[in-house]
């Protein structure tokens, strides 16, 4: 959703500018060439060209440091989770990944009000946006903090964990259908 996006971060820039704020900055990592375009237009449209990066197609290998060096991951889809083990607070739509993904404190999961038009997801971008990176001036959502939740939740021992209790209970439905049959 880079159009809705793109509007939330126009709104927030300018009231940053309004507060005597450096403006927030955009941005966008992929994308195709033709699809870069109009995002680019809608950028100029609504002032904020000047503070926005639009990157079109990059290496897979150079998505984690252009996302290190951000301050907040916005994941305004429908389907995908997003990316805190580098330490990034997120912000997303209430989608079951959304939901699942973003916990208050790692980030803002958008209500479900958002997801009735566009114009409701740039109004609630736009606030959630805005409390975060208040949030973050403040020195809350910590990188470090961050990033310990992400490998707690979803790192090394705890995928082993998982796959290791699945496994044992295969096992134990084929020992068990094989002991019943017997």
């Amino acid at each position: 959703r880079p159009e809705e996006t793109i509007r939330a971060v126009a709104r927030l820039a300018r009231a940053d500018l309004a507060a005597g704020r450096e403006p927030t900055r955009l941005l966008l990592v992929g994308g195709e060439s033709h699809e870069i375009e109009p995002l680019r237009e809608l950028a100029r449209a609504e002032g904020i060209e000047q503070t926005s990066t639009f990157t079109g197609r990059v290496p897979h290998d150079e998505v984690a440091g252009l996302m290190a060096a951000s301050d907040v991951f916005v994941l305004a889809s429908e389907v995908e989770a997003g990316a805190q083990a580098l330490g990034l607070a997120c912000v997303a739509t209430p989608t079951w990944a959304g939901r699942f993904m973003v916990e208050p404190e790692t980030g803002v999961v958008l209500s479900t009000a958002a997801q009735r038009d566009d114009d409701a997801l740039v109004a609630s971008l736009t606030e959630a946006l805005a409390q975060v990176t208040d949030s973050i001036r403040a020195g809350g959502y910590l990188p470090e903090a961050i990033r310990s939740r992400a490998r707690q939740r979803f790192g090394e021992a705890t995928f082993v964990t998982a796959c290791r209790e699945l496994y044992e209970q295969a096992c134990n439905a084929i020992t068990g259908s094989a002991e019943s049959t017997q």
